[in-house]
């Protein structure tokens, strides 16, 4: 048995520990802060399975065919979410392999991530990331008025 102290690594919307990995799984526990939210990206050769323990996290699909850079200030401009999911404690979203996606947070909490292998490779690849920005603040007030608008708050 090997009890190993977790190694935190700091992202800007809090901090990941990627507490085990294997070629069949892997598991990260997230801490995540309100008002941040990670990069719009994709896994390439991973199923993502999301689960919070505490807190809010507001998970977005995001239509790949919409991702374009302003040419003048290199920006994303805006994007076209196709679902929006409110994920609160217990709940569980599944994010399959080449789907675009982030996470807002909406309120202080623990997630926690499980990597699967997709059918096209044959072990978790935590490499497999295809990342389109690098994440950070969220107006709140303003993501609460749109998840309102929509019913799903």
């Amino acid at each position: 048995m090997i009890v190993r102290e977790p190694e935190w690594e700091k992202k800007n919307w809090g901090r990941v520990n990627h507490a085990f990995y294997n070629d069949s799984v892997g598991v990260s526990c997230l801490e995540v802060k309100a008002g941040h939210c990670c990069s719009i990206h994709r896994h390439l050769f991973r199923d993502n399975l999301f689960t919070v323990q505490k807190g809010i996290i507001v998970v977005d699909i995001i239509d790949y065919e919409s991702i374009e850079w302003d040419k003048d200030t290199f920006s994303l401009l805006p994007l076209m979410i196709l679902s929006r999911h409110v994920l609160r404690p217990g709940d569980t979203l599944q994010v399959p392999i080449e789907v675009v996606h982030r996470f807002n947070v909406l309120e202080d909490g623990y997630v926690t991530e499980l990597y699967t292998p997709h059918l096209a490779c044959d072990r978790v690849l935590m490499e497999d990331i295809d990342r389109y920005n690098e994440g950070g603040d969220v107006d709140l007030n303003c993501l609460k008025k749109e998840l309102e608008k929509q019913g799903l708050l």
